[in-house]
């Protein structure tokens, strides 16, 4: 019997996670689509085998919540971005604070990998914000060594 293998995506419903998903379901993997909207991962439950492939709805605010969509990963993918804030401190939350609190509740679940894919440039109304927001997370991210 082989090992089983999860990855978890967060933003797997979005640009980058339309493409992403159905490839780690080719090999092998079971995908948990960690997203606001369910509906938007219908069409990719398709791939694969049966439950392959799984929607899930998280309360991206609370660590607790966090650490019960990682549990069990082998791979967490974090692409959840904006380009451009809909409230005050948006970027601050989703690209400043949130990629450190997955790679927090990723290592804490002994996880293998973990990847961040963050949107590459702002756009002409978002200026400031985001780059300030991607420089923290960097540092904030929690990169302990890969459980053995």
């Amino acid at each position: 019997m082989t090992k089983r293998r999860l990855a978890v995506v967060f933003g797997g419903a979005g640009f980058i996670g339309r493409h992403l998903v159905p490839r780690l379901a080719r090999q092998d993997y079971e995908v948990r689509v960690i997203t606001r909207n369910p509906e938007a991962v219908r069409p990719m439950m398709t791939q694969g085998r049966l439950a392959q492939v799984v929607p899930w709805a998280t309360d991206l605010r609370s660590d607790a919540a966090l650490a019960r969509a990682v549990e069990g990963a082998t791979l967490v993918v974090n692409l959840i971005g904006i380009l451009a804030e809909k409230r005050r401190g948006d970027f601050q939350r989703l690209q400043g604070e949130l990629p450190g609190r997955i790679g927090r509740a990723a290592a804490a679940a002994g996880w293998s990998m973990w990847c961040m894919f963050p949107p590459s440039a702002p756009t002409r109304t978002a200026k400031a914000p985001m780059p300030a927001a991607r420089r923290r997370a960097r540092r904030r991210c929690a990169r302990p060594s890969p459980a053995p």
